[in-house]
């Protein structure tokens, strides 16, 4: 199965965002919650929901873990995912204005995760 990219700073924010407004409704939610939660809050970070592929085939990927939990979810891809090179194919869909900044983005590293991972998670 392909890999999907290492989260940039803003990024993680939309989908910490999308998480907590799907878990308002219900603390398990399915995919379908996730994605009219996603539909709802892409357009407050300046995002258009029809003109997205990014987050969308994020969810989509993250859908596929068995985990019921979609910060164990995330947690699960983020630590196959930590030591894989940056993505580096950028559009402004990602939130990035040229090439350039593709390449000079940051990887997000898996502890601004853990808390939320943790918190969330299933026990046992």
């Amino acid at each position: 199965m392909a890999s999907i990219p290492p989260l940039l700073p803003h990024q993680e924010d939309v989908l910490l965002s999308i998480f907590e407004s799907a878990e308002r409704h219900n603390p398990r939610p399915s995919l379908i919650e996730v994605l009219k939660a996603y539909e709802q809050l892409l357009p407050r970070f300046g995002l258009d929901p029809s003109n997205d592929t990014f987050f969308y085939r994020y969810l989509l990927r993250l859908s596929l873990n068995p985990s019921m939990s979609w910060w164990q979810k995330l947690h699960d891809e983020l630590q196959v995912s930590r030591w894989r090179e940056p993505h580096r194919s950028c559009s402004t869909a990602r939130g990035l204005s040229k090439e350039s900044d593709c390449h000079s983005a940051l990887v997000v590293p898996l502890s601004s995760f853990a808390f939320y991972a943790a918190r969330w998670a299933p026990c046992g």
